[in-house]
């Protein structure tokens, strides 16, 4: 009978430890520096700031980055793990369908956290709305981006609620999601864009050169602030309007029309 059990014993033994170890909180977390000294990293809750749309790559004023509410694009960014940052008015707007966010900025490369909360991501229960997701997607509303702007290495986000940590806390972590997940005005899974092959609007390009950045720059003009026509391959006007300032034009030595690099639908063109 001793040996009947040895096996099953041993593996549940196993998996208790494995997930104690996935959602345990490092003891550099509570006894560190930065954003995680003294304690463990707490959630701040921020009132609704609305739901209101706007077209999509429309310059949005946030009061506070990452922002957890508020205007957002039309469009929603599919949930899955992207390696290349995405522009915050289409994953808040993934966020009021209630998505968790999860936010990383590390100058200095944190390949191992990123492992780590890759893991953790497969690691969560399957959404029940999310089943009918293609494999190129999480069958959970989880979105995970590197974003530069983000104050913190670590940034966690649902509707309304943040959880910012310099040390990774998968506890911490785990935690906020069961708290916050899926609670949102809109509570619904599928659909979104994938807008990473044209840099979302106008997001920076992670991993290339300062050397190549500068050539790229050199070759282009800022057209910050300025407002202009938009108008498709057939020449129809679309709309009019002003550009964030991550947005550029490049000239094109054979033609008097001017491509935005990073233009909201790839159709558009500038005729000066």
């Amino acid at each position: 009978m001793k040996n009947l059990w040895a096996g099953p014993a041993f593996l549940l033994v196993f998996f208790l430890f494995s997930e104690s170890n996935l959602h345990a909180t490092p003891a550099g977390c509570i006894a560190g520096s930065g954003l995680g000294s003294g304690t463990a990293p707490q959630p701040i809750f921020t009132p609704s700031l609305g739901i209101d749309h706007a077209d999509e790559c429309t310059l949005l004023n946030f009061p506070q980055y990452p922002p957890t509410s508020g205007t957002h694009f039309k469009n929603w960014s599919q949930f899955k793990i992207y390696s290349q940052p995405v522009t915050a008015g289409y994953w808040l707007h993934s966020m009021e369908h209630g998505a968790m966010v999860i936010l990383y900025n590390c100058p200095l490369g944190c390949g191992a956290d990123i492992a780590t909360l890759s893991t953790f991501i497969q690691s969560l229960p399957l959404d029940t709305l999310c089943t009918h997701l293609p494999s190129s997607q999480v069958s959970r509303r989880v979105i995970m981006a590197p974003d530069p702007k983000a104050k913190a290495t670590f940034s966690i986000l649902a509707w309304t609620w943040s959880l910012e940590m310099d040390c990774l806390d998968t506890a911490a972590i785990h935690n906020f999601y069961t708290a916050h997940y899926a609670k949102t005005v809109e509570n619904e899974c599928g659909g979104g864009v994938d807008l990473t092959a044209s840099h979302w609007c106008g997001e920076p390009i992670l991993g290339i050169s300062k050397r190549r950045q500068s050539e790229n720059k050199n070759q282009s003009l800022d057209i910050q602030g300025a407002e202009v026509d938009f108008r498709n391959l057939k020449g129809q006007r679309l709309s009019k309007q002003k550009f964030h300032p991550n947005q550029i034009i490049l000239s094109n030595a054979n033609s008097n029309r001017r491509l935005i690099s990073s233009s909201p639908r790839k159709d558009q063109l500038i005729v000066p």
